[in-house]
């Protein structure tokens, strides 16, 4: 007898503990967590050109859907003041 008042009020809970659910897994999830990058081959300062390239890699993290890396190389003498 115990067991089937157990049951019926599980029964009974489980649409209110079914909406909770659906209603916690919709809502978007907000970080206030800033992105980092970090940076794990960097090639050597040295002189280049275009046809001088290598790669740079790394991995992001707390980045947004959209949100884009812009890399800027800047060419001329190693330690020169920028104009």
């Amino acid at each position: 007898m115990k067991v089937q008042s157990t049951v019926w009020v599980l029964l009974k809970a489980m649409p209110f503990l079914a909406c909770c659910l659906a209603l916690n897994g919709c809502h978007a999830r907000r970080t206030d967590t800033r992105p980092s990058i970090e940076f794990t081959k960097i090639p050597p300062a040295a002189q280049g050109g275009r046809e001088k390239v290598d790669t740079i890699s790394g991995r992001v993290t707390g980045a947004r859907l959209g949100q884009q890396i812009v890399i800027y190389a800047r060419s001329g003498p190693v330690g020169s003041a920028m104009a």
